[in-house]
């Protein structure tokens, strides 16, 4: 559980720290999983951004 809450705030803090103004985390209290909202985001990137992240050993599922 304790490692559950700091990988949140790991989170919190680079989504805060390294996106862009506008980008929205939703869920996170609800456990393991979080909804990333990326308004300035061109739909012909988020397939690059997928892989990017799946790099960076980030799993991301797109919503739109």
């Amino acid at each position: 559980r304790r490692e559950n809450e700091r990988r949140r705030a790991v989170l919190l803090e680079a989504v805060a720290h390294h996106l862009p103004l506008g980008a929205q985390l939703g869920g996170v209290a609800a456990g393991l999983h979080a909804v990333l909202w990326l308004p300035h985001l061109r739909p012909e990137d988020e397939p690059r951004v997928v892989v990017a992240a799946g790099e960076a050993g980030v799993g991301i599922y797109p919503v739109s």
